[in-house]
């Protein structure tokens, strides 16, 4: 979920202990924090926020960006951070100016809700006829999931688009299956065309002949494709590493370095629970041939890891 002001100036991270991910370089560091208004306490006031929390709700002249792991209080510190901008921010805003968007409905209700109790909150200890006013304005409030705020646009701006104003957006699970009827016609007329049985070696290269496997993949890599800003130039780059891959040594290529890496960590995951299971089946004492099976497994693993590293990964 992200709420929106309607002014957005420059970038900003807000870290959360060790659920901040590896894209802190993308963004300016946190060394030139905002200074925290002196006004009155946020509207939870039984709740404790920490510094990085309060960083997140206070800071209001860049955008923000916030990771943190799951029942976090991500949603406890968006609403509050609405609540703040509306209330403490240098240049408050109206409720209804904000823009606050979810991806589900449920996920919009709460949210909704939840700034509407730190706002009646305000209002119980103030007699500020705004914070009334603001109370007020919730209903209007654009605060909903995000395809509803597009067809909300579209709708508006219909004339633009030459788009029917009383268009209806397609329910998830109805999408899901329109997606596996198209992707089945799409086989069943490759198959139809398939004069040479180039694609019927492909289903038994790629999908073991059973082509349900590969459709799945299909709808995957579409919406893979899908949640990409530039699709058309992600298929290139990945058509330059297969043929990079291809037409040199692989281990040299982009895409053979992170296959190598791939099966390495797998090799050694697997390497490490089996050592795992040998230390607790032998504290166990009863189960020496388990161990022995183990120990087994474990010396197989380490000998393909070495013969990856010397025959490659084709031997």
């Amino acid at each position: 979920m992200s709420v929106k002001r309607r002014a957005a100036p420059a970038r900003r991270r807000e870290p959360s202990g060790s659920a901040a991910g590896p894209s802190a370089s993308l963004f300016a560091p946190l060394d030139d924090l905002t200074r925290e208004p002196a006004a009155e306490p946020l509207g939870s006031r039984e709740r404790e926020w920490t510094p990085a929390q309060l960083e997140a709700i206070r800071t209001h002249d860049r955008s923000v960006l916030v990771s943190a792991a799951a029942g976090s209080g991500k949603t406890a510190v968006l609403a509050e951070r609405c609540v703040h901008l509306v209330c403490d921010a240098p240049q408050p805003c109206d409720v209804d100016e904000l823009l606050v968007v979810t991806f589900t409905e449920a996920a919009a209700a709460e949210m909704r809700g939840r700034i509407q109790d730190a706002l009646r909150k305000r209002v119980e200890s103030s007699d500020d006829p705004r914070l009334l006013r603001q109370l007020a304005l919730i209903d209007h409030a654009h605060v909903g999931t995000l395809h509803g705020f597009c067809a909300k646009l579209c709708r508006q701006h219909f004339h633009l688009l030459d788009l029917d104003p009383a268009f209806t957006i397609l329910d998830g699970a109805e999408a899901e299956l329109l997606r596996s009827e198209i992707a089945r016609d799409l086989f069943g007329s490759r198959y139809e065309e398939d004069a040479t049985g180039a694609f019927h070696a492909f289903v038994d290269a790629y999908g073991d002949g059973n082509d349900e496997r590969l459709v799945r993949k299909v709808i995957a890599t579409y919406e893979l494709l899908g949640s990409l800003i530039d699709p058309t130039a992600w298929l290139a780059a990945a058509r330059g590493q297969i043929d990079e891959g291809l037409t040199g040594d692989l281990r040299d290529s982009a895409l053979g370095k992170a296959l190598y890496d791939i099966v390495r960590q797998r090799l050694a995951d697997v390497a490490r629970r089996c050592d795992d299971a040998i230390a607790t089946t032998r504290q166990m004492g009863t189960f020496p041939k388990y161990v022995m099976l183990l120990e087994e497994v474990v010396q197989t693993v380490r000998h393909m890891g070495d013969l990856l590293n010397e025959a490659g990964i084709e031997k």
